[in-house]
């Protein structure tokens, strides 16, 4: 459905100036953008186990390399897959990295495979009951 530009830019300035938007620093900050991983249950559904070692990896790296992470939408396959089996799955290997990261050092947003979210404990974050992120427009 088309916008026109009067609303969009509307929309826009509102977000801009609420409190809550936070604007990220590129100058003195390293960000790792990860999108669309649809985490499942391990099963035979589930896409991501052949990348598990290397997502391990790569977020041990930029851990180490003081990155902060920015989850762009779909980590979960929620649409597919209940987040308890999820968490149980992922758990004790990639959210427990996701973990070593300070919170400030994690952003999700929720992408159109999210919207049964709202608000639940993130195992993404050291304190799960913290929500953080931003919903897709």
């Amino acid at each position: 459905m088309a916008q026109d530009k009067k609303e969009t830019f509307k929309q826009l300035t509102r977000l801009w100036k609420d409190e809550i938007i936070t604007v990220l620093s590129t100058a003195e900050s390293k960000y790792a953008i990860l999108s669309d991983l649809h985490f499942g249950d391990g099963g035979p559904a589930d896409d991501f186990p052949h990348n598990k070692e290397t997502m391990k990896r790569m977020l041990t790296y930029y851990q180490e390399k003081d990155y902060s992470i920015i989850l762009l939408g779909d980590i979960e396959k929620l649409w597919q897959f209940d987040m308890d089996m999820i968490k149980k799955k992922y758990d004790k290997d990639i959210y427990s990295i996701f973990r070593e990261f300070e919170n400030d050092r994690v952003i999700r947003v929720f992408g159109n495979h999210d919207r049964e979210w709202e608000s639940p404990p993130d195992p993404v974050m050291k304190n799960p009951e913290i929500t953080k992120g931003a919903p897709e427009a």
